[in-house]
């Protein structure tokens, strides 16, 4: 089972290959970076935009262990080649799919957002009436005066 850092490096590692023809594709290499706080790997693609984003070694390595990566040995025994297998893909349209197109991630966002509690109870429709009556709460927080008609 993959936690959410591994689906999204997973999700970054077929994207970045998928920006690079299919003639032109090549291997991932991850260099292990040595002597920082961060025990971490940079990639090497033409594909990977972030040059400066060092990734968890570990989280190459779960991939690989669960056949999403292919690894082989590089140069040194810091450097290791990775390439992304046909389950790797596979799992990256599943990890898509439960995400739903963008237009619907973004919507699913602002519903969870809105359904949090400091939202709670200021829904469509909820209207709160103070002590007088003459004045209520929208469903934005926002006292308003009540209007009578005569």
């Amino acid at each position: 089972m993959l936690d959410e850092a591994q689906k999204a490096l997973l999700v970054d590692l077929v994207e970045a290959d998928r920006r690079v023809r299919r003639q032109k594709r090549a291997s991932f290499l991850a260099i292990q970076v040595l002597n920082t706080d961060f025990a971490g790997a940079q990639i090497l693609h033409p594909g990977w935009h972030d040059k400066e984003r060092h990734v968890p070694v570990v989280d190459l390595e779960e991939l690989a262990s669960l056949g999403l990566l292919r690894s082989r040995s590089g140069g040194s025994r810091h450097d290791t080649w990775y390439s992304v297998t046909p389950d790797g893909v596979e799992q990256y349209t599943r990890i898509k799919e439960a995400q739903g197109q963008p237009i619907e991630r973004v919507q699913r966002q602002v519903r969870n957002y809105i359904d949090a509690e400091p939202f709670r109870g200021f829904g469509r429709g909820t209207q709160r009436h103070s002590r007088n009556g003459k004045k209520r709460m929208n469903c934005y927080g926002k006292m308003t005066r009540r209007v009578r008609s005569r």
